[in-house]
């Protein structure tokens, strides 16, 4: 996505120490899309929390789920994209993102 021209923000972006819940809600009011990403086992209460904190700052969301993964627990309003996490398809979701 950064080879794309977007401004990525990641947990990369936090420094050691910082109280994590804080820095990453300032992130995701910063951002003009959030996009989540969850693997094959149930969606953590972490992520879940974040993408609640985007859902409520009325930021486009899209959530990269697993193909093994129905996306149960996830909050609503969420734009779901299964994937294969072995092969992503960065040009598709950099299209889903295009408009924000």
């Amino acid at each position: 996505l950064k080879e794309m021209g977007m401004e990525v923000y990641d947990q990369t972006r936090i420094d050691p120490g910082s109280p994590w819940d804080e820095a990453v809600r300032r992130m995701i009011l910063q951002a003009d899309a959030v996009v989540g990403i969850v693997g094959d086992a149930e969606i953590s209460p972490f992520v879940n929390d974040e993408l609640r904190a985007a859902a409520a700052a009325v930021k486009p969301s899209v959530v990269l789920v697993s193909r093994e993964n129905n996306g149960a627990g996830l909050p609503e309003n969420i734009q779901l994209l299964k994937v294969d996490m072995g092969n992503l398809e960065i040009q598709k979701i950099a299209e889903l993102l295009k408009p924000w």
